[in-house]
Order: structure tokens, then sequence, then C-alpha cells
């Protein structure tokens, strides 16, 4: 024989090739403490067209198992009849008295487990997440574990007795495993259950059905990381064009948060304040917009205002009085006007009477003008300056997130068509899109959403691109926009609980789209029609919290497909 070994692709038990050493006739091998001699496949080269048996059995070389509890004799037989022995003797590394041997969850030992679950234990590995089938009691299992004789093992101090005792693995437990001379090694074991990924797509089915959607775009993270993707129904009905994860949507107002996130950068560069004035001979834009003598309530508006939607109260308003009195951008007279002109319209026929700070009214004009500051304090065009320091930074490509275009024709490669039953004025492409860009102009696909907002959680996985402090900013509501005894109001571009959850939602023509952060996960949904009936966003609502709780303790939580999407 010229070579001899065990791969750890054919031996489920070995954590690495083990190398057999040839020296005459004798071929030995040392296996890991954790590895098991038994039903061992060899792998073997051997002379061309020789035989080689093991008591009486031809052996195939990483196929053939064998028993190595006792040295093993192979006999090879050459072409010409003659033939040689080797003896094969496999010994096991001997384990120090702190190392955990085996671990598993037997159904002997469960009732509530129909088969057993082994933990592989690998001897340079502490950390370890075991999938539990869904059925399982995972509140209160019992392991089966083997230590040297002399060991003890406990968890939070408790003894642990093979076998018998329980315990909860819905977090994470340490069983440390301590010799006789006191020195110890500290094993980290959790579970978790199996994804029930039908729950998951039946609830979207179920509210598409419900709501007649061409198609849903959804991303999913834990952690900071992308758990799930997946695009459901059609971009394009005409052609049946399915939604994939390639696909871009219309953001609405999701640019606004987008738009927060751009001047909380500028304010963490040191460029620009929250508390500065916006208008007048000492503000940001000075008297670039309206007509002049402005208000003393205009002169008093801040960047903070403008992002809290304080700043206008009733008279930059963005609901509806059909036809006295519609949203700026979209009033039919200022249709060919540059936002430019729009916001000067609006400081001249809409005054601002009421002081700013004292009442929280959505606002698009409001963050239309926070682009305008962007530009002005950063001396480039809004959409560049997000680019460039926000998503490029992040991997986010420009052609995959950018301000979007007006009519059908000018649809950029992978974004959707957008649809809408209701006849009437309110049309997908009835309106001018990119100057719109700072309120509602964006269009992205749901994963890069998911990846921006995984920059600006104040959790630990990912690097964020705002301070701690600007974060936190960004998601404590003003005092006037929590009504008494109410639990949540908004931010800076955020809706936001007292509990810790925020989102933001979108709407326009065509388009309905939601982004929510609660606890560890995220949620991004986009889709390609808006619907007018029912608890619409009500019940986009309720399917976030239906899949956070499908989602709760399952093995859908292991690893990163961002990593997929983002070098």
């Amino acid at each position: 024989m010229s070579s001899f070994s065990l791969m750890k692709d054919l031996n489920v038990s070995l954590t690495e090739d083990v190398i057999g050493q040839i020296n005459g006739s004798d071929i030995t091998l040392t296996l890991p403490s954790s590895a098991q001699v038994v039903g061992l496949k060899a792998s073997f080269i051997s002379s061309p067209g020789s035989t080689v048996v093991v008591n009486g059995h031809v052996q195939e070389s990483g196929v053939s198992a064998n028993d190595f509890s006792n040295p093993v004799t192979y006999k090879v037989t050459a072409e010409d009849g003659s033939s040689s022995n080797y003896v094969v003797t496999v010994s096991i590394l001997k384990a120090s008295d702190k190392e955990l041997l085996s671990f598993a969850f037997l159904k002997v030992h469960n009732a509530s487990l129909a088969e057993d679950v082994p933990v592989p234990v690998i001897a340079s590995k502490n950390n370890y997440l075991v999938t539990i089938p869904n059925e399982a009691n995972i509140w209160a299992l019992k392991a089966t574990f083997k230590t040297a004789e002399t060991a003890r093992v406990t968890v939070n101090n408790a003894p642990q007795i093979s076998g018998v005792t329980s315990n909860d693995f819905s977090k994470s437990l340490v069983y440390k495993v301590t010799a006789e001379d006191g020195t110890f090694k500290e094993y980290y074991m959790e579970a978790s259950k199996q994804a029930d990924i039908p729950t998951i797509e039946n609830a979207v089915k179920v509210f598409i059905s419900k709501y007649d959607i061409p198609g849903i775009s959804l991303a999913i993270t834990k952690d900071e990381r992308l758990v799930y993707s997946k695009g459901y129904g059609f971009a394009e009905m005409e052609r049946i064009v399915p939604v994939t994860a390639e696909s871009m949507f219309r953001l609405a107002s999701l640019s606004k948060p987008i738009t927060a996130i751009a001047v909380l950068k500028l304010v963490d560069s040191g460029k620009l304040t929250l508390d500065q004035k916006v208008f007048g001979p000492s503000g940001i834009l000075g008297t670039t917009y309206g007509k002049q003598p402005y208000s003393p309530q205009l002169l008093q508006i801040t960047v903070r205002h403008v992002l809290n939607h304080t700043a206008g109260g009733d008279a930059w308003n963005h609901l509806w009085n059909f036809p006295t009195r519609i949203d700026p951008f979209y009033q039919q007279e200022w249709l060919n006007y540059s936002n430019e002109q729009v916001i000067s319209a609006v400081l001249d026929t809409r005054p601002v009477i009421e002081p700013p700070g004292i009442k929280m009214i959505y606002s698009n004009v409001g963050y239309n003008i926070a682009g305008r500051i962007i530009e002005k304090i950063s001396g480039m065009k809004y959409e560049k300056y997000v680019q460039e320091n926000l998503l490029k930074p992040l991997g986010i490509s420009p052609e995959t997130m950018r301000i979007g275009g007006t009519k059908l024709s000018e649809r950029y490669p992978n974004e959707v068509v957008y649809y809408n039953s209701y006849p009437g004025y309110d049309q997908p492409y009835d309106f001018p899109v990119p100057r719109m860009d700072a309120h509602a102009g964006w269009i992205s696909t749901s994963i890069n959403l998911a990846r921006l907002l995984s920059s600006v959680d104040g959790m630990p996985a990912k690097r964020d691109i705002l301070s701690s402090a600007s974060w936190k900013a960004m998601i404590t509501p003003s005092q006037v926009s929590v009504p008494p005894g109410g639990y949540a109001g908004y931010g800076l571009g955020w809706f936001a609980s007292v509990n810790g959850a925020y989102w933001h939602r979108g709407g326009m023509a065509g388009t309905a789209t939601y982004w929510m952060k609660i606890g560890t996960y995220t949620f991004t949904i986009l889709i390609n029609t808006r619907s007018a009936e029912g608890d619409f966003y009500a019940d986009i609502d309720k399917l976030c919290y239906q899949m956070t709780l499908n989602l709760t303790l399952t093995g859908f939580m292991k690893g990163d497909q961002f990593d997929l999407f983002f070098k």
C-alpha cells in the first residue's frame, strides 16, 4: 500500500482527516478523543490491478467499513498472485479530564422526542447550536453526555447527571466540565427548533389573496443577519415576470428614514446640529425659498422640527381634502414645478402660523426640505450624498438603490410594475417621482433596506454608520407626538414605541411598503400595489408579529444570507 487514511467526509465521528503512518507492513493512525473506532471507512491506494481483502471480505477504498477496536490486517494481492499483509492499528488520543466526549438528546430520556438528536463534539469547539424537532419540549430537555469518570459536570453550579437532569434550552446554557485538579472547560449549548417555513409562507399567501396583491418582496433579519428573503407573485403580471431578490420597488415614505439617517450622518460629522435654524438670514437655507419677510414661526423652525414632523403644523399637512386641498407634491397646477419651486409655493400659499415644536403633523414637505438641507450642507446632490455616504460603505450598489422615475417607460432594470385597482386622480405613473426624492422618491430591493437597517440599529454584530447618540435620538419619540396614555410616537424618521420597537410605512398609488424592527428581528415588506380596503396596514403589522412568534426559537435563525449579496 502506498497510502492509507481516514477522511472526515466519509466518517461522521471525525472532525479532521487522519493520515496513516506506513512503516513497512505496519500502519498506525491516532484519532481525536471524540472519534469512534467502529464502522470506519478507510481510503487507500494499492498497486494497479491488486485486490484488497479483510477477513475474507473484498475492500473498496472509501466504501468498506471495519471495526478498528483491535488491529486489522489488510491483505493485498497483486495481479501476479503475490501478496502482502498490512496491519492497521488505530488508537484514540487520551482525552483531558475536562473534555466533553459526547453529547446528545436521546428519545429514551425525552418523551417529546420522536428520534435521537446527536451533537457531534469537536475537541477545538465549545459553542454548539442544536436543531431540535418542532414537537420537542425545548424548555425541559435531558442531555446525555460522556466525560472522564473523575470529571464533574455543572450548569449554573447545579450538578448534572447524564440522561437525568432536565434544563431549559431555549437560552444558551454553559456546561462546565471540571477535572479532579480543579481545572475546567466550558461548553455553550443552545437548542433551536426547526423553522416552520410553510406557516410563514402560508401567512404571506393569505395576505396576498385577501388584498389581491400582484407581488411582494420580503426580507427578514435576526441579530443583524439576513435569515430569509423571498419574492412572492409577479413583478410584471402581463409578461408573468416573478418577483425575485433583485426586484426593485418604490419605497414611498420609507424614503423618510433614509433621509433622517443622512441628516444624522452630517450631524455626526460635525457639519450640522439638530437645533440649527432652517430659514432666514442665519438659517441653513437662508432666504432662498418663498417671499420675504418670513413669519416669526417659520424663522423658528429647526432641523429637529423638520425631522420629527413638528415644523409646519396644519399648514404642511400631507392629508388630502380633495379637491380644494391636497398634498403639495400632488397639486395639479404644481405638477411641472421642481421640488424647490414646490417648497417656495408652499411657503407663500400655506404660511406657517403655529409655533414649531408644539404639534406633530406628518409632512411630506418637511422631509423634502430636509433633502435640500442635506444638499446645502454637503455640497452634493441629495441622491449622490446618500449613495456615497450611506449605501456605498455597506456594499449597496447605486444600480440597486436609487431615485426612481415617473413614467412606466422610465422603469429601471429589475424595477417592478405598479398596479392600482382604483380609478381617479391618483394613479401610479401620474406624478413626478424624482422631485419627491427625500420624502418618497427611492426605489430599492428589500434586501438593501434590510442591510441599511442593520447598520443603524444599535446592535453589536454589524458596525453602525451612526453614533450611539444619533441612533438614540432617531428612535426616541418627541413628547408632543405621544398621545396621552399612548405608547408610541415619532422620533427622527421613525415611529417608535416605548417597548423599543420602531417602524415606518409608505404608500402611494401602486405602492405599499413596511419597515419594522421588533426586538432582534427586522422585517422589510415591499408591495407593488396599495389597497384601500379593510385593515391593510394593520394586517401587515399583524403579519410581522405572526412571523416573529413563528420564528422564535427556530433553527431558521442560522447563518447570514447578506454574505450572498454584499462582499
